[in-house]
C-alpha cells in the first residue's frame, strides 16, 4: 500500500523574485514547523515537512512519475536526497504494476526505521501510484500559485504540468 496524505501547512505568504529553482520556492512559501506530509507505506505513516522535506524530494518525485508515465516499464533507483528521509527506493515497474524496496541509507536506530525495515517492499498499481504523487504535485503547484509564482517568474514550475506522452500509433 502507498499512500500521499496531504494536510494543511501554514504558508508564509512571502514571495522571492530570486528564487530560480522549485526546492527554494517551495522553501520559501512553506513555513517552519507547521503541519506535514505524510506517505502511507504498509500502513506506516512517514512524516515529511513541506519545508525542508518536500523541497528537497521534489525533483525526484517529478522523476519517478516521468519515469512512470513516459515508460511501459523499467528499473531505476532514487536516494532522496533528504537529511529527514534517509531512503532509497529501488523501483521496478512494468505496464501495470510498481514494485519498490525501501533500504536505509545509514543505519539509523528510530522506531520509524525499526518499522520500515520490516515493510521495505510494497507492490501497487502503477497508475494508483502515480495518482499518489500527482496529489502531492497538484497541491504544491497550487500553493506556489497562490504565492504568485508562475512559469514566467519561476520556469521550473512548467516540470509540475503532467505532460501524457504522445502515442504514435494514436497520430493521424
Amino acid at each position: 500500500m502507498f499512500e500521499v496524505q496531504i494536510s494543511n501547512p501554514t504558508l508564509t505568504g512571502c514571495f522571492d523574485k530570486d528564487d530560480s529553482t522549485l526546492n527554494e520556492a517551495i522553501q520559501t512559501i512553506f513555513a517552519f514547523g507547521t503541519e506535514q506530509a505524510f506517505f502511507n507505506w504498509n500502513h506506516v505513516y512517514i512524516p515529511l515537512d513541506y519545508k525542508y522535506d518536500i523541497s528537497e524530494m521534489i525533483n525526484d518525485i517529478l522523476l519517478i512519475r516521468d519515469n512512470l508515465t513516459n515508460q511501459e516499464e523499467g528499473s531505476f533507483q532514487v536516494q532522496w536526497k533528504s537529511n529527514t528521509f534517509p531512503y532509497s527506493w529501488n523501483i521496478i515497474f512494468s505496464q501495470n504494476t510498481v514494485k519498490i524496496n525501501l533500504t536505509i541509507m545509514f543505519e539509523e536506530f528510530t522506531h520509524l526505521a525499526c518499522v520500515l525495515q520490516k515493510n521495505a517492499n510494497i507492490q501497487v498499481e502503477k497508475n494508483a501510484f502515480i495518482h499518489e504523487l500527482e496529489k502531492l504535485i497538484n497541491f504544491i503547484r497550487e500553493k506556489l500559485t497562490c504565492s504568485g509564482y508562475d512559469t514566467t517568474n519561476l520556469p521550473e514550475m512548467d516540470c509540475l504540468n503532467f505532460h501524457r506522452p504522445t502515442n504514435s500509433s494514436n497520430r493521424l
